[in-house]
């Protein structure tokens, strides 16, 4: 009896245990993705040659529920007007990754702001796509926050029309508070 009832609780522990072989990589398990400091939630996004404004944390686990360590996302931006598209940065051992979106945009042919399609990959797999419109405060992509972007920032100081791509906090006037914003990211450079 007692040899019937250490086998029945052996054979129960063994029922009641999770595979290990029945997870099968490939795929992710409810990826965390969130940008940071952005303007205006996802749909305004301030972009600097340092990295210093917006960028995207990643976290990234398997199917299996473990942290996908030492893997590349992938940020694309397929607009031709950002500069140095796409970013990467590598997982840590938690399967978490900080993507520093270290970018100028080329808006030096208008006043609009550049609206552009993202997509978010690793391994292959799509994470999250989306659209952001972004600013920054260098206006043509030499990688540096100089002389030549305050002229560009200048011209649409309280200009009769409105000029979006120097509107930095969104309240739809180049005004004092945009200039600060441009002056915290003065002489930046990649």
């Amino acid at each position: 009896m007692k040899r019937l009832l250490a086998s029945a609780i052996v054979l129960c522990a063994l029922l009641s245990a999770a595979p290990v072989a029945a997870c099968v990589p490939g795929g992710f398990m409810d990826p965390v993705v969130y940008w940071t400091q952005a303007v205006k939630t996802d749909s305004l996004l301030g972009v600097c040659p340092s990295g210093d404004w917006s960028g995207i944390e990643v976290t990234l686990y398997d199917l299996c529920a473990m942290p996908v360590a030492g893997k590349e996302v992938v940020l694309t931006l397929a607009d031709g007007r950002v500069c140095d598209s796409p970013v990467t940065a590598i997982t840590d051992m938690y399967g978490h990754a900080h993507v520093v979106v270290k970018l100028g945009l080329n808006s030096s042919a208008g006043t609009a702001r550049v609206g552009s399609a993202y997509s978010l990959t690793c391994m292959g797999l799509t994470i999250r796509t989306g659209t952001a419109s972004l600013v920054s405060p260098d206006y043509n992509c030499n990688q540096s926050v100089d002389a030549l972007d305050f002229s560009f920032f200048a011209l649409d100081w309280l200009p009769a029309a409105y000029a979006a791509r120097s509107d930095f906090n969104d309240d739809k006037v180049v005004d004092a508070l945009d200039f600060s914003i441009f002056a915290l990211h003065w002489l930046h450079s990649n």
